[in-house]
């Protein structure tokens, strides 16, 4: 196999996003094509894991993961936080923590 070639942005954003040579290996040996973009770059994804490759040099341009988004919270529960933060902390001052 020919040897890779990365840029220095797409070796900062794989260490940022704990993703390894050989994951993106394998994605591109793997992975679906979603197909080449407007500056004709190709990506490709395999297991929630996209690699943007330049298609004339082949170089890696970027690689992102989907595997496990932040959960996010609706403004209502954000609201509702503070008073049940509040409530266990009275619970937890009556009842010792739990303990007996």
């Amino acid at each position: 196999m020919a040897a890779r070639y990365f840029t220095t942005h797409a070796l900062e954003r794989m260490e940022q996003r704990d993703l390894t040579r050989p994951m993106v290996e394998a994605v591109l040996r793997h992975g679906q094509s979603e197909g080449i973009t407007a500056w004709e770059g190709e990506r490709r994804t395999l297991c929630g894991i996209t690699v943007v490759v330049d298609a004339q040099h082949g170089t890696v341009v970027t690689a992102f993961s989907h595997r496990n988004p932040p959960a996010r919270r609706s403004h209502k529960r954000m609201s509702r936080l503070a008073g049940q933060h509040k409530r266990k902390m009275e619970r937890d001052r009556t009842n010792n923590g739990g303990w007996r």
